[in-house]
């Protein structure tokens, strides 16, 4: 059976519009990183007092040269204690993240996928509260899913960096150009790591298989239906990456109306004191408005994009159910064409 393309998009469409419980799931999901785990970390610019012979230079350098002079003082003891606090901190933060975003996928995923078995145009809007008691039900095995997925995939990004520097400290730099094709072809094996462990999470939530099975399942399915599974994942890689686009105009636009005038007001009035420390809440409430709108969106997009999965899921155990009617079929015609016997004594 042909991929019922148009079909499948449209009616995700529709269950994005109808199911808006959902929604506050998909801005969970979002608010933790996405679906598959991504999550922007910024990056911070910091302006180094220049230094010559060992003596800080200018106005800058004079004042700061006490501070250092007292970071010097610090025992090692201090500063080993103060990494492993950041550590503990920063390893309880992605835990707590990657329990939000497995409850958030559980709830999605078992939402969308009681939505996708209904006829279509009579789907019953779901709950918040009947998201939440599926999310709590289906919380465990994602979480396991996911912290699998996510150590594992941690392990051998670690052991693919020390591989390189190795690689590249021993041959002086030389090595790190052997390199380039292996980085090619990573690409679009990593791609198509994600699109099967996409399959493996729908086959424990939606069909609530055990990890071994679902594992199974998902590369017999990603086999028979190879084609359509890559027309599916690189559609909704290009619309991610334009609705991507138009997200980051809305929220530059958002930023632009909402931090840019008391920019430009702060400029005018040479702001400083209190009035410069009010503009500046200001402008971190509105940035944190344009953030807000920037994960809403996310979270619809992650919605969507979940959703065509799901039907596209389900299009293939259609396909599963309809070869076995076929062949069972086929398998009892030709008994039912056998001449009948002739009677005794004929």
């Amino acid at each position: 059976m042909k991929l019922p393309l148009e079909k499948i998009l449209s009616r995700a469409w529709k269950i994005l519009k109808r199911q808006r419980a959902l929604w506050l799931f998909g801005f969970l999901s979002a608010c933790a990183g996405g679906s598959y785990g991504r999550m922007g970390m910024p990056t911070f610019n910091f302006q180094v007092p220049a230094f010559q012979s060992g003596e800080f230079s200018g106005a800058e350098g004079q004042d700061l040269a006490p501070l250092f002079s007292k970071i010097d003082q610090i025992p090692l003891s201090t500063w080993l204690m103060l990494f492993a606090i950041i550590a503990v901190v920063l390893l309880v933060w992605l835990v707590v993240m990657l329990a939000i975003r497995s409850f958030a996928q559980a709830g999605l995923l078992r939402g969308l996928w009681h939505s996708a078995q209904q006829e279509e145009g009579e789907e019953r809007p779901l709950t918040v509260s009947e998201v939440f008691a599926e999310a709590k039900a289906f919380f465990k095995p994602v979480f396991l899913f996911n912290l699998l997925v996510g150590g594992g995939g941690t392990l051998l990004s670690i052991g693919v960096i020390m591989a390189v520097v190795a690689l590249v400290v021993a041959t002086m730099g030389i090595g790190i150009l052997c390199l380039i094709p292996l980085f090619l072809l990573a690409i679009p094996l990593i791609w198509f790591l994600a699109v099967y462990l996409e399959l493996v999470l729908l086959s424990i939530v939606g069909e609530t298989l055990p990890f071994k099975e679902a594992f199974k399942r998902s590369w017999m399915l990603i086999k028979q239906h190879i084609w359509d599974v890559v027309v599916v994942a690189l559609l909704l890689g290009v619309l991610s990456f334009l609705v991507g686009i138009v997200m980051v105009g809305v929220f530059l636009v958002l930023l632009l109306v909402l931090v840019g005038p008391l920019v430009a007001f702060g400029i005018a009035i040479n702001a400083s004191g209190g009035v410069a420390v009010l503009l500046v809440l200001m402008g971190l409430a509105g940035s944190a408005v344009a953030f807000l709108a920037l994960l809403i969106l996310a979270g619809l997009l992650d919605v969507y994009v979940q959703g065509v999965w799901v039907l596209t899921f389900l299009h293939f155990r259609e396909v599963e159910a309809e070869d076995a009617e076929d062949g069972a079929q086929a398998s009892e015609s030709p008994a039912s064409e056998l001449p009948a016997p002739a009677p005794d004594g004929a």
